[in-house]
């Protein structure tokens, strides 16, 4: 079992408060959980009306399948309106099975 793991630095172009930039998360996340199925979570600034780091994970077998999917992901945030994307993270992990 492989997991991947996606990390995304963003900044909110037009978000004036805590609640817009809630708004403009909820557009990619709801995007990255209906089309990839991704667990999705914002991870750090969460208090910054202007920026934030969401994480998103996959499971799966394949690792080349994980990185186009995840690579796909990048490419949702790279086109997602009123957010630009500053930076990111790819990594793939082995997990255990019990």
């Amino acid at each position: 079992m492989l997991i991947g793991l996606l990390q995304v630095d963003l900044r909110l172009q037009d978000a004036v408060s805590i609640s817009s930039k809630r708004g403009l998360l909820r557009s990619l996340q709801d995007r990255w959980r209906h089309d990839f199925g991704a667990t999705v979570a914002e991870v750090d600034r969460a208090e910054n009306p202007v920026a934030s780091v969401l994480a998103a994970a996959l499971i799966g077998n394949d690792a080349r399948w994980l990185e186009t999917q995840l690579a796909r992901m990048v490419e949702t945030a790279k086109r997602q309106r009123d957010i630009d994307l500053v930076d990111y993270r790819i990594e793939l992990l082995e997990g255990h099975g019990a």
